[in-house]
């Protein structure tokens, strides 16, 4: 029995002294392994960046495109877009609060008292460009602006150019296979609403309201003008 409790007892001991080797080694290179695992962390973070780049390019793309899309859809419908002033136009007029006369950035506007701004704090941009609205006979278009480079590595206005009249229609760069699109994902929206429509039915119901109006009052005036011409003739 005392043979044996004193195999314990040494076996005990080397276990605890090996314990507090361990303890010691680990407290010594525990900053060496912290490091490498963060640097190991950063490295994976900046791979996983950079191979998702495209994806996340396209998200932004698609995110600011329905937000100046949604905001141009409000401004027609509150205020009825009349005209867009020229082919190409930066979209720098959406955080405007207030404006005089009937134009607003590239916008001239039916009923500018309706205006309801700002629509967005901020003009979106990508690669510090603003996006541009691209007025074309076959439709108007939110696209991003010249010099941006693309998730599919084509740079607007240097590997392609949508800003002339000849060259393919948009609809075509925006399907799959073309510039402005990447992997089955537009980069870029054709406006829906028609510029110009400006509720003309609503105008001339209210007008022709009002014509109805002035000549039944000019009706009921007839006759009492007839008696007083009458009556003075008479007399």
């Amino acid at each position: 029995m005392n043979y044996n409790n004193k195999i314990f007892g040494i076996l005990h001991k080397n276990s605890e002294s090996w314990h507090k080797k361990l303890l010691r080694k680990s407290k010594n290179y525990f900053p060496y392994f912290s490091v490498s695992l963060l640097s190991l962390l950063v490295v994976l973070f900046f791979w996983t960046t950079y191979n998702d780049k495209p994806k996340f390019i396209t998200s932004v793309i698609t995110m600011d495109i329905k937000n100046i899309v949604d905001s141009l859809n409000k401004i027609d419908k509150e205020c009825n877009i009349l005209s867009i002033e020229n082919e190409c136009n930066y979209v720098d007029f959406l955080n405007v609060e207030k404006f005089s006369g009937s134009e607003v950035g590239c916008l001239n506007l039916a009923f500018p008292k309706n205006w309801a701004g700002p629509y967005l704090s901020l003009n979106p941009t990508l690669q510090g460009k603003l996006y541009e609205i691209i007025k074309r006979k076959d439709g108007n278009y939110v696209l991003p602006g010249r010099g941006v480079k693309l998730p599919n590595n084509l740079i607007v206005g240097k590997d392609f150019d949508y800003y002339s009249a000849d060259l393919a229609s948009i609809d075509k760069m925006l399907a799959d296979g073309g510039q402005l699109n990447y992997k089955g994902t537009p980069l870029g929206a054709k406006l829906t609403f028609e510029v110009g429509d400006w509720g003309r039915e609503e105008l001339r119901s209210k007008t022709t309201y009002d014509i109805n109006q002035m000549l039944l009052e000019f009706n009921k005036a007839i006759p009492f003008t007839y008696n007083q011409t009458t009556t003075q003739a008479k007399i």
